[in-house]
């Protein structure tokens, strides 16, 4: 299984960012930084840290949406497959508390409850 390169990655930054493919990102820059380290190569250190800088700026781009428009999305996709929704929430949450980072779990329960919410209806 190969890691994909900084030329692989989407550009969800710029048009949809993600939280969950940020961090995806950047622990896979960071896996692919130590094997370029490991086995001495320049190259694949420089794409790893490519890849970490990539997803930085993907959470820095979702980060700095405003809280409105994330309600909004979520309502959106809430209507089209709650299901969906509850899910990848239930899975943003279990990735937030297993990094330990407060926004994932934050995020990842407000699509859960929005997913729960419109699976009601």
């Amino acid at each position: 299984m190969s890691l994909p390169t900084h030329n692989q990655s989407t550009t969800s930054t710029t048009q949809n960012p993600s939280l969950i493919k940020g961090h995806l990102n950047y622990v896979a820059g960071a896996v692919e930084e130590t094997l370029g380290s490991l086995t001495s190569s320049p190259s694949l250190q420089q794409q790893g840290h490519d890849m970490k800088e990539q997803a930085v700026n993907e959470l820095r781009a979702y980060d700095s949406q405003s809280a409105e428009q994330r309600h909004t999305d979520v309502a959106a996709r809430a209507v089209q497959n709650p299901t969906i929704l509850k899910t990848e929430g239930q899975a943003e949450n279990l990735a937030g508390k297993a990094t330990f980072c407060p926004g994932m779990q934050k995020f990842g329960a407000e699509k859960q409850a929005a997913g729960e919410e419109a699976g009601k209806l």
